[in-house]
């Protein structure tokens, strides 16, 4: 699942200087989607199986948890891309 946020990273930075407002709502698209897949994910699978395990308090600190380590990762890929329109 990550390769799809990868491949969508990647297609941004070839797509960049020549943005079209196609290109930009289909790459949004994307990430949007990538985005839902994560928490449905996340929520069915991790989130279940730890409370499962060690019961909702341990399994909702494990949820904010992941949640603040997933804000860090985007924020530092964030940073590290040009808004889109930025200097064309």
């Amino acid at each position: 699942m990550n390769n799809q946020r990868v491949e969508n990273i990647k297609e941004y930075a070839r797509n960049y200087t020549q943005m079209t407002d196609q290109k930009a709502d289909e790459l949004i698209q994307r990430s949007l989607a990538y985005q839902k897949q994560c928490s449905k994910l996340f929520a069915k699978t991790y989130y279940e199986g730890v409370k499962q395990s060690v019961g909702a308090m341990t399994a909702a600190r494990f949820a904010q948890v992941e949640n603040q380590l997933l804000m860090i990762t985007d924020l530092q890929i964030a940073s590290s891309l040009p808004v889109v329109g930025e200097g064309s």
